[in-house]
């Protein structure tokens, strides 16, 4: 007989909000529904259900878009030690919107890269390879891709890649997008499957 994890109370309020809000056929009152419990056990310091809302309201996912809303929900979400909810503020302060404030983003950022947090290692990567408020580096940045690929990010082993291929390492390449596809990183997209609850921890 397989093992089975349960969860009960707010953890479990929380899950069938979360699957209702990512998974389709669901209808517009059981979304709406959701978005409402997501707020209450906002209200009562749920840190992911905090996170959670943030990202509804930066993408205006069934709820109507608002940035400064999600800023909120951000910062209250890192008053509560959330890295990630951290990391998305910073990510929100890079953005160019009337919100963007690239010293405090960075930081931020930087922040949750100190905790381990693989998304905030693989944007430091980014960073150094743009230059944004940092010189270009790209030694820098395949340091903080490599510390995020070895913590299981498939989006990461691709940049990896990018750097391998462009330095002509083509076995080297190889690996890292072969590791890339493994970890979750979807060639044809360009994107990482995000909808997993270990991203709103």
């Amino acid at each position: 007989m397989e093992d089975t994890v349960k969860v009960s109370g707010d953890e479990a309020l929380f899950v069938s909000a979360m699957r209702i809000l990512t998974e389709p056929d669901h209808k517009p009152a059981e979304r709406d529904s959701a978005v409402v419990t997501l707020d209450r056990l906002c209200a009562e310091g749920h840190v992911r259900a905090t996170v959670l809302l943030g990202i509804c309201y930066e993408q205006g996912f069934y709820v109507e878009k608002n940035l400064e809303m999600a800023r909120d929900y951000y910062q209250r979400a890192t008053f509560l030690g959330s890295a990630n909810g951290e990391y998305r503020l910073g990510v929100l302060q890079l953005q160019d919107t009337p919100l963007r404030d690239e010293a405090a983003g960075l930081q931020h950022i930087r922040n949750a890269a100190g905790r381990g947090l693989k998304d905030a290692l693989n944007t430091l990567g980014d960073i150094y390879v743009k230059g944004i408020g940092v010189e270009k580096n790209l030694t820098e940045a395949e340091k903080y891709y490599r510390f995020a690929a070895d913590r299981g990010l498939g989006v990461a082993y691709y940049h990896l890649y990018e750097l391998a291929s462009a330095r002509g390492d083509r076995e080297e390449a190889a690996e890292d997008l072969k590791a890339a596809e493994a970890h979750g990183y979807n060639l044809e997209t360009g994107k990482q499957d995000y909808l997993r609850a270990e991203y709103l921890d």
